[in-house]
């Protein structure tokens, strides 16, 4: 009995949002957009929590154990915070802008805010999250 080869996946199964049938230069420019933006979101995400968690985690609690003067303290968790506000608007509006456009290109959407089908439901949890 021969054993039969996967049928290899192309770029319509991979990447259906943006398949376009419209020759394969077209094919290579929507999974590379796919790429990108996926990308993108997914590093700013990253950027986002880790900054978070940095602050919550470390920095606030270094701070707050610290013997020095509170004057002192008080400045320089000024100067972390802005450092730290360098990282977080940014890619906030990162993630946003592209969380959109996989949302808008994906097969499973239907509109925001709705409950049709489990990728609905859990695209509008994500964006209470985003909200608060």
């Amino acid at each position: 009995m021969a054993i039969k080869p996967k049928k290899k996946l192309g770029v319509k199964q991979l990447a259906p949002a943006f398949y376009y049938d419209k020759g394969d230069l077209m094919v290579m420019a929507g999974s590379l957009l796919h790429v990108i933006v996926s990308s993108l979101h997914d590093l700013a995400a990253i950027t986002w929590v880790g900054a978070v968690l940095v602050n919550s985690l470390v920095v606030i609690p270094t701070f707050r154990r610290a013997p020095e003067d509170e004057r002192v303290k008080r400045q320089l968790m000024m100067r972390v915070q802005k450092r730290m506000s360098f990282l977080i608007p940014p890619s906030i509006v990162v993630v946003v802008v592209t969380g959109v456009a996989l949302a808008r290109f994906s097969p499973a959407f239907h509109d925001f805010f709705s409950f049709v089908n489990t990728y609905s439901m859990i695209l509008t949890a994500k964006m209470f999250l985003t909200i608060l």
